[in-house]
């Protein structure tokens, strides 16, 4: 009979009845993030600087970025750049590598449920779980570079789990160069590969062993990526990082509260409503509390309370230090919370012996049921910052303003994508109304300023009129807010005026 102890050793093999519901849960996974990267959602503008770097990089041939200053690692670069040489220079082509990033994360994920538990149903649950997970459906969507980097942790951790440490530090390795955030995952990488071993009283030989063929893999691709960085003639992408990331102080005593608060509530969102996010965290602490009472389970269990250790210190730093609070940060982590709270379901599921072989369906049936309304959701949103019809605007300024100066202050980055590789405007940015109601007052020609709405231009144009500078609206597209208006300067108004 198997144990209905919450970590006990029952069989690891998957029934044919449950490797095809993985690959179900695999299919639909796969369709949520395709979708969400087949809409028709401009990039964002973080989204479409990544999207210029990459087509610098690979189709351009400038493998080091020499003229650019960017604080990201070129290894997301690198695979968006190469999906532009096999695609072609899309959106689509340019979210394309995080989707196949997505998949593989949910395949590691779900060994990595299924072999820390003993529970071939732990790892169905939990790969469910993440594949309906409102966060990550929007990320696999993206350009950015945290797919990439989340699925080489958990590749780092399934081959941890499995004693195979060259392989685990070359895939964190991976990670790092991705995105650097992944050397957060260092200790639970190790710490997992090290608790799950069967033999816990390994002699010092053998553990220095195991950290030495690690740090052998992981050396590989993060001296390869030091090597790019000091051969570059920009300023190094690490000291940038390091700048642009570090806040410096602990949180403020007015702070407390409400960092908590917005945490939480990222936290929440991984379980697509704060109903579902309390009944995931109950499942969580009563597997937990299961390990600690049952003496069979004891190993499995430390694992996982090395997890929830983890876990609290985490959080704990990304609260006390005023780091900016965006759920990218919570990504990392997810699947983890996740795992605690399938391994808990599962634990309780099990206490009730006679209906067990229904209770896997049944809860993967309330799972999705539950969850698909807000995960089918987070395929078809977009940023609040992502400019509608910038495609169509900028293929209107090349065509039709060709050879012109356009002024800006708040589209450059998406400017730089989809204006193309060689645009037929030239882009001036300008901080200030001031300075370019200044600027203009020598001017001898007719320009113009791009706006991603009036509301925002609004100002500007007010200090320009003080200045004697004349507007008026040149182009507006069609269901956008995005407009682009003629300035006269001062010069021009005998002529004009």
């Amino acid at each position: 009979m198997t144990s209905s102890l919450p970590y006990g050793h029952s069989s690891g093999t998957a029934s044919p009845n449950r490797l095809w519901l993985v690959v179900l849960l695999l299919l639909l996974g796969a369709t949520l993030r395709i979708h969400g990267a087949a809409r028709q959602a401009p990039l964002h503008a973080d989204e479409a600087l990544f999207a210029d770097f990459a087509r610098q990089m690979v189709p351009q041939g400038d493998w080091n970025l020499d003229t650019v200053n960017t604080d990201k690692p070129p290894g997301t670069f690198f695979l968006v750049g190469t999906s532009f040489l096999l695609v072609g220079e899309t959106s689509f082509a340019a979210r394309f590598p995080n989707i196949l990033a997505s998949l593989i994360s949910l395949a590691a994920f779900y060994g990595i449920a299924k072999r820390l538990s003993s529970r071939a149903q732990t790892g169905v649950l939990a790969l469910g779980m993440l594949v309906v997970a409102p966060i990550d459906i929007r990320y696999a969507a993206t350009v950015f570079q945290d797919p990439p980097m989340l699925a080489g942790v958990l590749l780092g951790i399934w081959l941890a789990s499995d004693q195979k440490w060259s392989g685990a530090g070359f895939a964190l390795g991976i990670a790092t160069i991705m995105k650097p955030t992944a050397l957060w995952a260092l200790p639970l990488v190790i710490g997992i590969g090290l608790l799950h071993h069967h033999n816990l009283n390994m002699y010092w030989g053998h553990l220095l062993r195991r950290i030495g063929y690690f740090a052998l893999g992981s050396a590989i691709p993060i001296g390869a990526i030091m090597l790019w960085d000091e051969s570059r003639q920009a300023q190094s992408f690490i000291e940038l990082g390091s700048h642009n990331n570090n806040p410096g102080r602990l949180i403020r005593s007015d702070e407390v509260w409400p960092r908590a608060e917005s945490w939480l509530s990222i936290i929440s969102d991984i379980a697509g409503s704060p109903y579902l996010a309390g009944i995931f965290l109950a499942a969580a602490l009563f597997g937990l509390t299961m390990a600690v009472r049952y003496t069979p389970s004891r190993q499995n269990g430390t694992v996982y309370w090395f997890i929830t250790v983890y876990l609290v210190n985490y959080l704990g730093i990304y609260w006390l230090v005023a780091f900016g609070i965006w759920d990218r940060y919570v990504y990392l982590i997810a699947p983890l919370l996740l795992l605690l709270a399938a391994a808990g379901s599962v634990a309780l599921l099990a206490r009730a012996r006679r209906t067990r072989v229904l209770l896997l369906p049944t809860a993967m049936v309330i799972l999705l049921t539950a969850s698909m309304p807000a995960s089918w959701q987070s395929t078809g949103q977009t940023d609040p910052d992502e400019m509608q019809g910038i495609a169509t605007f900028s293929e209107v300024l090349n065509q039709d303003y060709a050879g012109h100066i356009v002024y800006d202050n708040w589209i450059g980055w998406h400017f730089r994508w989809y204006l193309g590789a060689d645009p037929s405007i030239q882009v001036v940015y300008f901080p200030t109304p001031e300075d370019l109601a200044l600027h203009l007052q020598d001017a001898d020609a007719v320009r113009y300023l791009a706006a991603p709405s009036a509301e925002k231009a609004l100002p500007w144009l007010h200090l320009l009129q003080q200045y004697q500078v004349r507007s008026e609206v040149a182009y507006q597209p069609s269901g956008s807010q995005l407009v682009l208006y003629r300035l006269y300067p001062p010069l021009l108004q005998p002529i004009f005026g």
